[in-house]
């Protein structure tokens, strides 16, 4: 077919309507992908500003939502002979006395502690001479000694016969406290994978 009309001009093929829509869609997803993108990408680089600029900020932040999903509540006691502990709180049931390791503190079973606390009363303190809780000069901080602290505490919460764990540290002082007053201390060896099982 001749590219020319009848006069000699030439004629201008017009492309068909569904390759223009084609063309027109290709680019609104083009660019609503590079949007996203941008977006996306500035809400990353954001947190990472926040993170680097209010890292105590953040922390803390996350260490109360996660005692909030756990149902834990910061709480204070002194004791006789001037002990301050302070402690979280939470659940329902037996009480469980979870201890953390050296260089740790009451916060380290957060993560753990909601699956716990709907069958257990949970109790973790910072341990005497640790996070928030009292640091007597001079004291004995011995797992012996944390266990008689411990003993107290228990004693002051009313909290009868008692299931004990720990970790590092903790799980010494856990394994001290059941050793020397096995009669204070709910003898079911395993169980967190007792309740892992139900």
């Amino acid at each position: 077919m001749n590219a020319s009309g009848h006069d000699g001009s030439a004629i201008l093929k017009s492309p068909p309507p569904h390759s223009v829509a084609r063309k027109r869609f290709r680019r609104v997803i083009l660019l609503t992908a590079a949007g996203l993108f941008l977006i996306t990408a500035l809400l990353v680089l954001g947190f990472f500003a926040y993170v680097q600029m209010f890292p105590e900020r953040v922390a803390r932040d996350a260490i109360t939502s996660l005692r909030r999903n756990a149902a834990l509540v910061r709480k204070e006691i002194n004791l006789p002979g001037g002990v301050r502990y302070v402690y979280l709180d939470g659940g329902v049931g037996e009480p469980l006395l979870l201890l953390h390791g050296f260089g740790a503190d009451k916060d380290n079973f957060n993560a753990v502690a909601h699956f716990l606390t709907s069958r257990y009363r949970v109790i973790v303190p910072d341990h005497i001479g640790f996070g928030e809780s009292s640091k007597p000069p001079g004291a004995d901080y011995s797992p012996p000694a944390q266990v008689e602290h411990l003993r107290a505490l228990a004693k002051a919460l009313s909290l009868g016969k008692i299931h004990i764990g720990g970790n590092s540290m903790g799980g010494q002082i856990a394994l001290s406290y059941a050793a020397s007053h096995s009669d204070e201390v709910v003898a079911r060896p395993g169980w967190c994978l007792e309740r892992a099982k139900e």
